[in-house]
Order: C-alpha cells, then structure tokens, then sequence
C-alpha cells in the first residue's frame, strides 16, 4: 500500500521492489589460479576479508584475484557489479603489502556503493 501526502509518495519500508534492475543479494568471490572460484560471501566487509585471506594463503603459491562483487536481483540474476578485480600476487611470503593494497582497496569499493551499503546495513 503507498499513500500520496501532498504529492509526496510514501511506501511502506517492508515492500519488496519488482524492479529487475533493484538489487537484492550479493555474491562475492576469489579466484584462484584463473579458474577456480571460492565463495567468501559474508554479512561484513571484514567478514569476506577474512574469508579471502583464507582463500589467499590456501594458493600453496599460486596467484589469485578479488574479483568484482556480484550484486542480484529479486529473480537472482547479475544487475551490475561493484569494484573491479584486484590481483592477488604470487602467495610466496613476499608480497604481503601488495595484498593488503588490494584488500584496501576493494573494501573502499564495496564501501563507496550505494547498494552495498544498504545491503550491509552501513550507517
């Protein structure tokens, strides 16, 4: 139900959009070696941090990436996605700040985005 108050329209904050383009969930992953995909979708930035710092020192080596988060609409489908990928390097013990750069700067991504902010309830 939606009332119009002096052409202003209000709308219950419990009404689901129909709109296809609206976002509903997120999906977020790293990508080892090029190919294969761990989910570290998580309610928090710092809780799909720590998942991704799992994926990353589980490489035995290997490179990775941060890939680009995944936001869905009401029907599950792809509507757009937020940041871009951030290159893991090589996991040889080496190049630790590298990592935490793309760290960073994935989390300002998602952080700056409307809609994650609003699926992450941030204030």
């Amino acid at each position: 139900m939606e009332v119009i108050i002096d052409g202003v329209r209000y709308v219950p904050e419990n009404t689901i959009p129909t709109n296809r383009d609206y976002p509903m969930e997120y999906r977020a992953y790293y990508m080892r070696d090029n190919y294969r995909f761990v989910n570290i979708t998580a309610d928090t930035i710092e809780g799909m941090l720590v998942k991704a710092d799992h994926a990353f020192h589980d490489t035995n080596g290997g490179d990775g990436m941060l890939c680009p988060v995944h936001l869905l609409n009401i029907n599950g489908r792809e509507c757009r996605r937020v940041g871009m990928g951030y290159h893991a390097p090589s996991n040889d013990g080496h190049h630790e700040a590298e990592w935490r750069d793309a760290k960073q700067q994935w989390a300002n991504a998602l952080e700056s985005d409307a809609d994650m902010r609003r699926l992450l309830k941030i204030e």
